[in-house]
């Protein structure tokens, strides 16, 4: 019964270990905008990407410092992606297209064209997903 026991602590820890790598590699490292904004930037994108991103991102006034907004940028074989962490009115179709339009710019001023724009949840599943030419 003990050995039982601790194998299924082994299992659990493993569990959490991989959750955490595959959290960390979907949401890369860490621009740190101010205390509650962050861009994400994974995969081949670069550190002076986010910086990009983030700057356009306040120009835009999606970044004002004030409430809790996470982006994720990405770049592989696929090219450039941005992600919008959305709560629950994402289904509003003028946020889908403020949002759409609003990766398109930052993609013209931090990445390139064409774009990939997905808005995720919390938890980074993919709701909703545009390309942006």
């Amino acid at each position: 019964m003990k050995v039982f026991s601790a194998l299924l602590v082994i299992a659990a820890l493993i569990v959490t270990v991989l959750i955490a790598v595959g959290r960390n590699d979907i949401m890369g490292k860490q621009f740190k905008v101010s205390d509650h904004e962050s861009v994400y930037y994974a995969g081949q994108a670069t550190e002076e990407e986010a910086k990009r991103a983030a700057e356009a991102l306040k120009a835009e006034q999606y970044f004002g410092g004030s409430s809790n907004k996470d982006v994720i940028i990405r770049r592989d074989e696929n090219g450039p992606a941005i992600s919008f962490v959305v709560g629950g009115n994402w289904t509003d179709e003028k946020i889908q297209e403020a949002l759409r339009g609003l990766g398109g710019r930052v993609a013209d001023k931090a990445l390139a064209r064409p774009v990939t724009v997905r808005l995720i949840d919390p938890k980074l599943n993919t709701l909703k997903e545009f390309k942006v030419p």
